[in-house]
């Protein structure tokens, strides 16, 4: 089977590379079945690719320890959702994950952008089947209005698969298919840190994100090269950036819970090259989703969204391009290969290409419209893309500084969290500010005396924000601030709402619920992004008072002892042992209790895993309410358990950065649910 699976990678560069050919020859000289070709090539390349994940999917499940990722990445004991998972647990096999995804994604937004556009009163035969909006004959007839975007679409989806199937193929450490000379009896087993049920989906949604961005910038490069759909791309691509928006979202969250559970450091970001690098493009993405709404509009800022979108996709490859190329240390990334240079090459082959494409082409997108007034809406929005990108900058500096100092310097000269914490914790303020402003501002243009009235109310919010925060023992100065801006941005979101509901009310006497039901329903993406505003603003709540106002304790206690932190007594009770398929452990009972009654009781623990005795992890023991986190981390022991070490950690209103995030989410799906159809009364004859 690993013989088989070699030969997918050769067929799906071969393939991969004649569809790139004979699509791009299509477009040019606009030959119909030349572009059929390079679709029919696509769809073969998807073929390979899920036969050489279905190999090495069986070869992870039926302990093929012959393959050496299967013998590097799994053992006999490992449960079997992690050897499912341990396709993207090593260099090779993420590898070929994320060109599974690719063409997953490709062939659903292949058929999503192109085959709806048949010329109209085309007449659509049932033996045509699959992608019907393509001619068939040579020179190109009229009936498919944008195949040469297609073509080029095409070209770029299968450009980047080649690359993908290139680097299996040659790399070192990124072929999930080489063998051994011999076969083990067992593997060496998965990464102790990555057998954690938050490592099986955080890596699904940053491969979901990272992944998707090609298909907006495919679609971009197609619609530019091919100068067909300018005025409308934005509208296309909207939802074809939501998506992998919102599962890069995801991917971070889940990121930081995995890193709050698992590491036991005691936090859940630490400014780490790697979280760096899902931060980085997450932020200039956003940016690109604030600016389409310009273009949609007023029909403006179309260069920039082209430029926005071409740098979002550069950055997924770089954020990549640092996990696997050993360029940049962490805790996650990969082992050492050879296709850093491959990698980094790639890179500049797809910047200096786009750029030449973005400067040769900028003509067709230069817009008549132009800001009217700097106080409006849309220049809320120019301003945040500004500071958007501005965080994305510092970030990437704070990144590679290390790399860079050591290239001109000979000394690597490291950036920590206060860096961080420094520069991007303004901009962010910063963001929170737009971000409250936009809904209030109209677009063209807007009066001053009334901005000035419509901030009355969320003023008052961010004041009580503030009063409440200093009520409970709040007194660090960026963190009132940040407070109030927060409440600041909640009062605006909520002040929309109610004021759509309001004017439901009045009009179709309906009940609050219903109101909000159908207001949300008419206005999905609007009230979606408000939702998205809202926990934004709830998670800024809960990063501000879990890191400004947390509490640490160390300390050592004896079997029947306790300790009273934050107001409450933790009394440890004892050490037990237990046991996994592949693993031992020790867990320290502690009770929390307050007043005299059980509040819950934390089990912290340490485990040790039979293939990587040296490589103990930490099993945090948690304690959650909306009001604070416990937080502990059992360090050690002495004399069987009689005497623990624990380091105790109070996080207050943790809660609230799940629930923010969250919300975010939801507020992505209601963005992204279709539009209900529009309802046709039959006319009377």
């Amino acid at each position: 089977m690993a013989y088989v699976g070699n030969y997918t990678l050769w067929l799906g560069l071969a393939l991969s590379l004649f569809g790139a050919v004979a699509a791009a020859f299509g477009g040019v000289k606009r030959d119909g079945r030349l572009i059929r070709s390079g679709r029919n090539a696509l769809i073969a390349v998807a073929g390979v690719t899920v036969l050489a994940s279905v190999i090495l999917w069986w070869a992870l499940l039926m302990d093929r320890f012959q393959f050496s990722y299967v013998a590097t990445h799994s053992e006999r004991a490992l449960p079997m959702l992690y050897k499912f998972a341990a396709f993207w647990g090593g260099q090779a096999g993420s590898i070929l994950f994320w060109q599974l995804v690719l063409v997953v994604y490709a062939l659903v937004a292949f058929g999503s952008l192109f085959t709806k556009a048949q010329r109209k009163g085309a007449k659509r035969r049932k033996s045509q089947g699959f992608y019907t909006s393509l001619c068939v004959s040579a020179p190109l007839r009229p009936c498919a209005e944008n195949a040469r975007a297609a073509a080029y679409f095409i070209v770029v989806v299968l450009v980047n698969t080649g690359f993908f199937f290139l680097l299996m193929l040659i790399g070192s450490r990124a072929n999930p298919f080489a063998l051994l000379d011999f076969v083990p009896k067992d593997g060496a087993g998965l990464d102790p840190l990555l057998q954690n049920a938050w490592m099986i989906i955080h890596p699904l949604g940053l491969y979901l994100g990272y992944v998707g961005f090609t298909i907006p910038f495919a679609y971009a490069v197609a619609v530019l090269a091919s100068g067909e759909g300018v005025e409308t791309w934005t509208k296309d691509i909207r939802v074809w950036t939501l998506i992998p928006w919102a599962f890069l979202t995801l991917g971070i969250v889940l990121g930081m819970r995995w890193s709050y559970t698992e590491l036991g450091w005691g936090g859940y970001w630490g400014w780490d090259p790697v979280e760096n690098a899902s931060l980085i493009p997450w932020l200039t993405a956003t940016a690109f989703l604030h600016s389409l709404m310009i273009e949609e509009r007023r029909g403006m800022l179309k260069v920039w969204n082209v430029f926005l979108i071409f740098l979002t996709y550069i950055l997924t490859l770089f954020g990549t391009f640092i996990t696997r190329s050993g360029a940049i240390e962490s805790v996650h990334v990969f082992a050492q290969s050879n296709i850093g240079a491959i990698f980094g090459a790639f890179i500049a082959l797809v910047t200096v290409g786009s750029l030449y494409l973005f400067f040769n082409r900028m003509s067709v997108l230069r817009s008549p419209n132009r800001i009217d007034s700097m106080l409006s809406r849309e220049s809320v929005f120019l301003y945040q893309n500004l500071v958007f990108v501005a965080l994305a900058g510092a970030t990437l500096l704070g990144t590679v500084f290390p790399t860079i100092s050591d290239l001109f310097a000979g000394q690597k000269i490291s950036v920590n969290a206060p860096f961080f914490d420094k520069v991007d914790g303004p901009l962010f303020a910063l963001v929170l500010v737009l971000m409250g402003l936009a809904p209030l501002m109209s677009w063209r243009r807007t009066d001053l005396h009334k901005l000035v009235r419509a901030m009355v109310v969320p003023a008052v919010g961010a004041f009580f924000s503030v009063a409440v925060a200093f009520l409970l023992g709040a007194r660090d100065g960026f963190g009132m601030v940040g407070f109030g801006l927060a409440g600041f941005v909640a009062v605006v979101v909520f002040q929309e709402f109610w004021r759509g509901i309001a004017a439901r009310r009045r009009h179709r006497r309906e009940n609050v619920l219903v109101s909000l039901y159908r207001l949300i329903r008419r206005g999905r993406q609007r009230y979606g992004g408000y939702m998205v505003h809202l926990g934004v603003a709830v998670l800024a709540v809960g990063i501000l008072a879990s890191t400004a106002y947390e509490k640490d304790v160390q300390v050592s206690l004896e079997k029947g002892k306790s300790v009273q932190v934050a107001g409450y007594t933790i009394s440890y009770r004892g050490l037990l042992a237990g046991e996994g398929r592949n693993y031992q452990s020790a867990y320290a009972v502690l009770d929390v209790t307050k007043g005299g009654h059980l509040v819950g009781r934390i089990t912290p623990a340490r485990r040790i895993y039979d293939k990587s005795p040296e490589q103990p992890t930490s099993e945090v023991g948690l304690l959650s309410s909306f009001s604070r986190d416990f937080y502990v981390v059992l360090a050690g022991w002495e004399e069987n358990g009689a005497r623990a070490f624990f380091e105790i950690y109070v996080h207050p209103l943790m809660v609230w950065v799940w629930i923010g995030a969250a919300l975010m989410l939801l507020g992505t799906l209601i963005a992204l649910w279709p539009e209900p159809a529009p309802a046709y009364a039959e006319a009377r004859k």
